[in-house]
């Protein structure tokens, strides 16, 4: 028909419709995409109710003190234990004091600011708990050497003496170490000796 311009359709023929691209390739990648992130949300949560299950601050201050001071043959202090789940699912414990023997006075031994632990994932869906990083930030130790040389830290290197049996401590949660990353910050050492020693 006159007039009819180079692109016109003519009448009664059926236009076939366009491909669109962008949702023949990218609906499959981003359905993989959002089933990944949501299978790796649900399996932080699962972990994340069965470390909170397995662990409270409570049960870990019990089932910390008694085998550090078996272990340190000390008094051990902590001012507090919480759970944490950012950047991962850990524990944090602050206020960690390893007291002197009775004969030594002056300031503990060791204080500890603060001590971070993170869990493994995946033994927390075995229900056990893992840790695998450890951080240490603002550690002390005073060392002592008293006038007749005796040392405050002394009973603490090993001498090839008979390890000491070990003490039944109170039963806790599985526990296993496996620390692949170790960080320790802000750390000072004192040493306090006597004139004549």
């Amino acid at each position: 028909p006159e007039g009819a311009g180079a692109d016109s359709v003519p009448s009664g023929a059926e236009v076939a419709p366009g491909r669109d691209h962008g949702s023949a390739f990218g609906a499959p990648w981003a359905k993989v995409a959002v089933g990944a992130v949501v299978a790796v949300a649900l399996a932080y949560l699962a972990g994340a109710l069965i470390f909170r299950a397995l662990l409270d601050p409570e049960t870990m201050a019990r089932w910390i003190e008694p085998r550090a001071e078996a272990a340190l043959n000390r008094d051990v202090e902590l001012e507090g234990v919480q759970l944490t789940f950012f950047p991962g699912l850990g524990a944090e414990v602050t206020g960690l004091q390893v007291n002197n023997l009775p004969d030594f006075e002056g300031p503990p031994l060791a204080r500890v600011e603060r001590l971070r632990m993170q869990v493994a994932l995946l033994p927390l869906l075995r229900r056990r708990v893992q840790v695998d990083e450890v951080r240490i930030e603002g550690p002390v130790l005073h060392l002592i050497t008293a006038p007749d040389g005796r040392t405050n830290y002394g009973d603490l290197v090993p001498a090839g003496e008979e390890a000491p049996e070990e003490t039944e401590a109170p039963a806790g949660p599985p526990v296993t170490l496996a620390v692949r990353s170790f960080d320790l910050s802000g750390g000072r050492l004192e040493y306090d000796s006597a004139p004549d020693s």
